[in-house]
């Protein structure tokens, strides 16, 4: 009997040792609604920081500059007439528009029985193109809690529409504010 129990004990320990193990996959090629013709010839100055912190129980498989990449392409593929640089800092240029975008978040925890994923920007827009710049921000979190039914092709599947729902938020905030000056 006291087997049993060391053995139960030890298992519990197990699961809460093993509890919040974050894990990052590069996002899978995402489906975009492109807008050909939006904004044709606007210079974009496009600025993504990774500000996300991973613990020693983070398992990364895909690296900073994969994410931002990724992330840049989205919003390149989305408007195809701007024309972008994707630079390391902010410029304030006379006739452009500064996108600056910090990835907070953007991975699978597990927890227990739980997946959460989750996605996080935070946005600022500075409009250059008129005598009075223009800056407009935005916070962008989304979130999935599911239970883990078949590991980790539940937890890749769900950080992807996670992504997939930060990024349509994202150019249709870039769209709005792009108008909107």
């Amino acid at each position: 009997m006291k087997k049993i129990l060391l053995v139960v004990l030890l298992t519990i320990a197990g699961t809460i040792a093993e509890a919040q193990k974050m894990y990052v996959w590069c996002p899978n090629e995402q489906t975009i609604v492109s807008k050909p013709g939006a904004f044709s010839g606007v210079k974009i100055n496009l600025v993504i920081t990774d500000k996300r912190e991973f613990g020693s129980k983070t398992r990364d498989k895909c690296s900073t500059e994969e994410l931002v990449e990724n992330l840049a392409s989205v919003i390149r593929r989305t408007y195809p007439s701007i024309k972008f640089t994707l630079s390391k800092e902010k410029t304030a240029e006379k006739g452009t528009v500064s996108i600056q975008i910090d990835i907070l978040a953007y991975a699978a925890t597990f927890s227990t029985v739980m997946w959460n994923a989750s996605a996080e920007y935070a946005v600022t827009i500075n409009d250059y193109r008129k005598e009075k710049s223009a800056e407009q921000t935005l916070d962008i979190a989304k979130d999935r809690k599911f239970y883990n039914a078949i590991g980790f092709t539940t937890a890749k599947s769900n950080l992807n529409k996670t992504y997939a729902m930060a990024n349509t938020e994202l150019v249709e905030f870039i769209y709005k504010a792009l108008n909107s000056n």
